[in-house]
């Protein structure tokens, strides 16, 4: 399959959410590292799906020096076990979005695309 055939990243799945608790723009995701595939799949069912409600089609990996170069912050506050946010984000949309495109790129550069194994894609 040619690059540009491939599915890739959406830059969505990259924007932050506004917080009321903490009265700033987060996005979540975990810590990978160390893991295998199966486990990093597992944590996406038991922790991402439930919320959601539906089957996660793929994942998108990224180092934590991808998000720091973007001035994006790290906190690492394990609640659940190996979950962080992803914080500092600008307050303006325009800026959000263009963070978020920059990660695409960063996934696309580095082939951190991964579809679901157990995810079957609509055809047509």
């Amino acid at each position: 399959m040619k690059r540009k055939d491939r599915p890739r990243a959406k830059p969505g799945v990259f924007l932050p959410r506004y917080t009321e608790e903490s009265e700033r723009f987060e996005f979540s995701t975990y810590r990978i590292d160390g893991l295998g595939e199966s486990e990093v799949w597992r944590i996406g069912a038991k922790h991402i799906e439930p919320r959601i409600r539906r089957v996660i089609p793929a994942r998108c990996d990224l180092l934590a020096v991808d998000y720091i170069e973007q001035g994006l912050v790290l906190e690492f506050d394990n609640i659940p076990e190996r979950h962080v946010n992803v914080v500092d984000w600008p307050s303006e949309t325009e800026a959000q979005i263009s963070l978020a495109l920059e990660l695409v790129s960063i996934v696309d550069e580095q082939g951190g695309f991964h579809d679901n194994p157990g995810y079957q894609r609509r055809s047509g």
